[in-house]
């Protein structure tokens, strides 16, 4: 079947990653794929979650829900993240989050909002171990994990995935703060450019802006 351009730029770029890391270990000594001319990807704007559907889904959703929803939309967690997390990973007097399932085995610290606290209490939390189990026993798939979201917003008739709840936590970040580094840094971006990709522009603060442009003396 046909291979999509983003799908084939994210193989090349894993490729890449794993060249650079064999290089940087003296493993071999040349990259492959520095050569590679990567395909280019149409950019898409980003789509979080209507405000009042997320606030709908995480007050209808039972406590395991609840908590999943209020981790990607107030924490800004992946569903890989979110099914990684262990009860040593919430760091209540700190009053942080502890991510050690991130693209790329990378590990970041997030604050731990109220809401998402207050949902994972609700949960029981456990005393240890992972957060999240399946009904028969283990850690959840990501991938499972994320249908089960997605399932559970199309019950709603809402129109929206468990990813779009991190680009609503992506969107409400930058437009409080303005501050690309610090979403960046929150989401466990390695680039600016994915951040950007997550982030949607205000519409208001740009009309007010739009709207004060003036040709003249006023």
């Amino acid at each position: 079947h046909k291979i999509s351009s983003r799908a084939r730029y994210r193989w090349i770029s894993d490729f890449h990653s794993f060249y650079h890391w064999a290089v940087k270990e003296g493993f071999t000594a040349t990259d492959p794929t520095a050569a590679i001319v990567r395909p280019k990807i149409r950019r898409t704007l980003p789509r979080p979650v209507v405000t009042a559907d997320l606030d709908f889904a995480i007050r209808a959703a039972r406590p395991q829900m609840r908590a999943m929803l209020s981790l990607a939309a107030f924490a800004g967690l992946r569903v890989q993240e979110i099914a990684g997390l262990d009860r040593e990973d919430i760091i209540e007097a700190k009053g942080l989050i502890h991510v050690r399932h991130g693209k790329g085995a990378k590990e970041r610290i997030v604050p731990l909002h109220p809401d998402v606290l207050a949902a994972l209490r609700s949960l029981p939390l456990p005393k240890a171990g992972r957060l999240f189990e399946r009904p028969m026993g283990g850690r959840h798939r990501p991938d499972t994990l994320s249908l089960e979201i997605n399932d559970y917003l199309r019950a709603l008739n809402i129109d929206a995935t468990a990813h779009q709840t991190r680009h609503w936590f992506a969107t409400e970040i930058y437009a409080k703060t303005h501050d690309l580094r610090m979403t960046q840094e929150l989401l466990g971006h390695a680039h600016p450019q994915t951040t950007a990709g997550y982030v949607a522009w205000a519409a208001v603060d740009a009309a007010a802006v739009v709207g004060s442009l003036k040709i003249g003396a006023s």
